[in-house]
């Protein structure tokens, strides 16, 4: 709003320096709207409060580590830990990106996997299923390939489409 005061936890405010206000005071801002929204900060908002600690040079909570991370993350050198009974030979590209699905998956980030037509996303979207649990949303026309591509991949996975006007 503007005002160079804040109210304090305990009581009483303080005065907030014009200088930061100018330079954080809309991240700040976008960051209590996010946090408002859903009564805790969403996680997809955590890369921006750790570019705010940077940027105030302090040092960033360790519970933040693993998100810290993720604007460092080093696709030359990652290695995905690919389920034990995934059956495919992945690309250079590929393996990074298992790794990098893998690694938002770990931090309860989901992922958009996107690039040109042929290069083997559904491989390693697979690669990247949990051993049980996992819902793949697909249009019509790509079911039969999906579930091909599974019982490929990963034959230790149950397959159960749900498909069509009598589905159950």
């Amino acid at each position: 709003r503007g005002e160079s005061l804040v109210p304090l936890m305990d009581g009483g405010f303080a005065q907030l320096p014009q200088d930061w206000l100018k330079s954080c005071g809309q991240q700040i801002l976008d960051l209590l709207l996010a946090q408002q929204q859903k009564e805790s900060l969403p996680k997809a908002a955590l890369p921006q409060v750790i570019q705010l600690f940077e940027d105030q040079k302090l040092a960033t909570p360790p519970e933040l580590d693993a998100f810290r991370r993720l604007r460092h993350f080093d696709f030359a050198t990652a290695v995905p830990n690919l389920p034990p009974h995934f059956k495919a030979e992945l690309r250079g590209y590929q393996k990074q990106g298992v790794a990098w699905l893998l690694h938002l998956q770990s931090l309860g980030l989901g992922a958009l996997l996107a690039d040109d037509m042929g290069l083997g996303k559904t491989v390693q979207a697979i690669a990247a299923l949990a051993s049980s649990g996992n819902l793949i949303i697909a249009p019509t026309s790509v079911l039969p390939n999906w579930k091909r591509e599974l019982e490929r991949f990963r034959p230790d996975l149950k397959i159960c489409m749900y498909h069509g006007s009598q589905r159950q």
